[in-house]
């Protein structure tokens, strides 16, 4: 497979044997194609069902070897108001996925209430 092949739908990933795309491809199409629409909507499924990363953890392998800040903060942020789940059910994972960005992501909120 070429790269322009993936980019052009990288929905494929789901059906290839794990570490088939190399990680550059996976962070590009992250950055520009419905990737990230998919991805953030696994996690966030994921953590509203079980209130953990369970069906969705090999995401939490792969997005720390290129996310940056703004992206994990923006990714933590959707899962938290999408999920309708406590932080505290899932937070210390996210962080230890993401640890060299957990002391920039938001504090935890106390409320039910995504924003309050």
């Amino acid at each position: 497979m070429t790269r322009e092949t993936f980019l052009q739908n990288p929905r494929v990933i789901y059906s290839l044997p794990p570490g088939s795309i190399p990680i550059e491809w996976i962070a590009e199409a992250w950055r520009t194609t419905h990737l990230k629409d998919d991805i953030t909507y696994e996690l966030t499924r994921s953590v509203s069902k079980g209130g953990d990363f369970f069906l969705a953890q090999h995401w939490l392998e792969i997005l720390p070897r290129f996310l940056v800040e703004a992206e994990v903060v923006a990714l933590y942020g959707t899962i938290r108001d999408e999920s309708a789940r406590l932080e505290c059910e899932w937070r210390k994972p996210f962080e230890q996925a993401f640890v060299q960005h957990a002391d920039r992501l938001p504090p935890v909120q106390f409320t039910d209430e995504p924003g309050q």
